[in-house]
């Protein structure tokens, strides 16, 4: 194992599971993945890929979210784009849309205002489904 980073005192390691986990979330990078496509896709055990899932959100590599439609958690990487806007994720395909617009500006001020709650923007995603699923389900 090699030494990778620190984060808040602890020593993280970078094993050939946590390499081949990151470089699939980089490759996949406007997807949400859940843990059994990483488990049957990297062919990696259940214990160490839950394992893994829950290192790499600690050191905010990860954001994770629940899937509604899909009733489990998905992970999604954390690019440097992603802070402080919301995020559209499709509950068919998993496709992250970053949304940063004066619209969305306007709502999280009225959430706030009106409704005395502050979003949190690094981890909030709102879920729907995106124009070419939309698309996709039309010619049904």
């Amino acid at each position: 194992m090699k030494l990778s980073s620190k984060l808040e005192g602890e020593i993280m390691y970078l094993t050939k599971q946590k390499k081949l986990m990151m470089a699939y979330f980089t490759t996949n990078a406007n997807e949400s993945i859940s843990a059994s496509t990483i488990i049957n896709e990297l062919r990696i055990s259940k214990t160490t890929t839950y394992r893994l899932l829950e290192s790499l959100v600690k050191e905010k590599y990860l954001k994770q979210t629940y899937s509604l439609t899909k009733a489990e958690n998905e992970y999604q990487l954390i690019k440097p784009e992603c802070h402080q806007h919301l995020h559209l994720v499709c509950a068919r395909c998993g496709k992250i849309i970053h949304l940063s617009c004066e619209d969305e500006k306007e709502f999280v001020e009225h959430i706030a205002k009106e409704h005395d709650f502050i979003v949190n923007l690094d981890t909030t995603t709102l879920q729907g489904i995106c124009t070419e699923c939309n698309k996709r389900i039309a010619k049904c």
